[in-house]
Parts: structure tokens; sequence; C-alpha cells
């Protein structure tokens, strides 16, 4: 005959396994690391050149169907007109956007996605002048054919730029063709890639003091200032005290049938017997790189878990089941003791 006391806890002992195992299903989810992945940029769309006169416009459009209007002038050291060694308008004539290596990586989806480029030939003692129509933050400049074996030319800019990619484009190359020079300046020898500005701009400049036939470029932007707060993967989408009011800060904030079992920062308990089925869960993750801003909350159960539960992004949800279930688990444990 099956003693009725060993029946009850084999279904004990199964439910604490199961709760265990749910816990532990909830915990990883919540600490599950985001995936990095490469933001889709969005170029100008150039509308009209001036050549002769060294001056384009063009819009960029945004997926909130607003606009950012670019503007371009070559101005000589006189402030006269420069001008434009040619340009490209409205998807007309080659792309030399191709092949689209040069122009992609791990932090840049796509490149220009049609034909639109401006094209210098330097050596001119011009500055060569971007404004925008509003604050960009971090925008990007795809660049085709900067120098030619054997032959070095340089981008003096007054801003500073990092090389995010580069590789064989449309006029052959390497991928080390470019380099990164000290005092914001960018050396070509063939080289085809992207080059990221850094900070926030509504207007950059350079200049080209060596000539060379010919040179292209077109710029790209993620996202504006203005949109920024809303878009920016990297930055807090709400303010902090937004983000603590989803935080369980006593036992009052949890639901009145497992509140009993749970305080705030109290001291564990001694270690429970090795046939108990505690968890006991430890975060890694670096304080000095935490992106959650006050989105964790460290909550000790009466089990003695003192975890801390930490959000990430999209894990919000996680990080509340987690919580519930140290809730459940601590009460099904006190509960068993009393037996």
């Amino acid at each position: 005959m099956t003693n009725p006391s060993q029946g009850h806890d084999r279904g004990r002992g199964g439910r604490t396994r199961w709760w265990t195992a749910a816990l532990l299903f909830a915990l990883g989810r919540s600490w599950a690391p985001a995936t990095a992945q490469a933001a889709t940029y969005h170029y100008v769309d150039w509308m009209t050149a001036d050549v002769a006169g060294g001056t384009a416009t063009g819009t960029i459009t945004l997926p909130d169907n607003s606009t950012v209007t670019v503007s371009f002038a070559a101005i000589n050291q006189d402030s006269s007109p420069g001008n434009l060694y040619g340009a490209q308008t409205d998807g007309t004539g080659t792309n030399y956007w191709i092949p689209n290596t040069p122009y992609i990586s791990t932090q840049v989806e796509n490149p220009p996605l049609d034909t639109d480029i401006l094209q210098l030939a330097g050596g001119q003692n011009q500055t060569y002048k971007v404004t925008l129509s509003e604050a960009i933050k971090d925008p990007i400049m795809a660049i085709v054919s900067l120098g030619a074996p054997g032959t070095t030319i340089t981008y003096d800019f007054d801003s500073p730029f990092t090389i995010v990619s580069q590789g064989v484009g449309y006029w052959g190359g390497s991928d080390t063709a470019l380099m990164q020079l000290p005092n914001n300046v960018l050396q070509g020898a063939e080289g085809h890639g992207t080059i990221q500005f850094i900070g926030t701009f509504s207007t950059f400049s350079w200049t080209v003091p060596v000539p060379e036939t010919w040179h292209g470029f077109n710029f790209g932007i993620r996202t504006t200032e203005r949109i920024e707060p809303t878009t920016d993967a990297g930055a807090d989408a709400e303010p902090d005290d937004a983000a603590d009011a989803g935080a369980i800060d006593s036992a009052e904030d949890l639901p009145a049938e497992t509140a009993p079992e749970v305080a705030v920062e109290v001291a564990p308990e001694p270690t429970p017997e090795p046939t108990d089925a505690g968890v006991d869960v430890t975060s890694t993750k670096d304080a000095a790189a935490d992106t959650g801003a006050d989105a964790g909350t460290r909550v000790s159960s009466g089990g003695g878990c003192g975890c801390a539960i930490e959000g990430t992004p999209g894990g919000a949800a996680g990080g509340a089941a987690a919580l519930v279930l140290l809730a459940l688990l601590s009460r099904r444990r006190s509960a068993l003791r009393r037996r």
C-alpha cells in the first residue's frame, strides 16, 4: 500500500519543480540580451543642381513622412560661388553605388537607393558646405572613388568623423583604401565607403586641397534631433520616474494573496535544506553599462533568493512575470515548511 504521506510528497515535489522551471524560464526571458541590428538610413534625393554655380538642393524623407531639406554650396576663398564637377539628380544617370558592400555594415543597413550623387574635382581652393534644415545626430556620408591608385586625395573636414565601412566599389579599391588621419582628415586612394560624423549638426564643411577627377558623395540620416527621443534604441524611451512606475517597491504592490510573503531588501534566510527546490539567481550585468536606467529593482523573497530583476529592451513583461513567480514560489515553500 502506498504511504499517503509519500504520495503527497511526490505531488508536492512535482509542483515545486514545475514552479522552479517556470521561474527559470521567466527569468531567462527577462534577462535575454537584445540583438543589435543595423539601422536604416535615409539619403538625400537631390532635386536640383547648378554645376557651374556650385550649388545643389535636395530632401530627405523620413518614415513619418516629414522631410529634411539639404543644401550644398561650393564657395571660393573670396566668398564667390565655386563649382561642381558634376551631379546626378532625380534618380537619373549611372548607379555608382554598386556593388553596395562598401556602404553597408553592422551599423548601416542600406546603401544609397538610387543614382543621385554630387561630384567634385578638388584642388580649387574652395570650401564645400552642407546645410540641413534641422539638427541631425550623427549623419553619414557615402563616398565614391576618393583618390586613385598611387594618388591620395584628402577631405579635410571641420567636424569629427569615423570610418564606418569601406571596400571594393564601382572603380575598384580595397578595404583599406580609406584612412582616417589626425585633425579630421579623410584620405583615400581609390576609396569607396561610408563615414559618420560624430555629434549633432545643422551644417558642416570640408576642403579638398589636391585635384583629382573625380570623386562623389551623398548624405544620409537615421533620424533627427526632433524625433530622436522616440527612435534612438540607445536612449531612455521614457523618464526615470515613468520607468520606476512599473517597479515593485514593497509588498503592498503585489497581489494581496502573496503580499505577506515578500519584503524589500530583507536579509536572506539561512541556506535551505538540500531537498528544497530553492533558486538563487544573480545578474552579472555590469552596472556601468546599464541602459535600462532605473528599470531594475532589487527584491528579496522570504526564501532568500535576493536576485536582481533587471529590465532589458523588450523584457519588461518578462521581469514582471518573474517577480510574481518569485512570490508564488516563496509562498509555496513557506506552506511546505509549515506542513
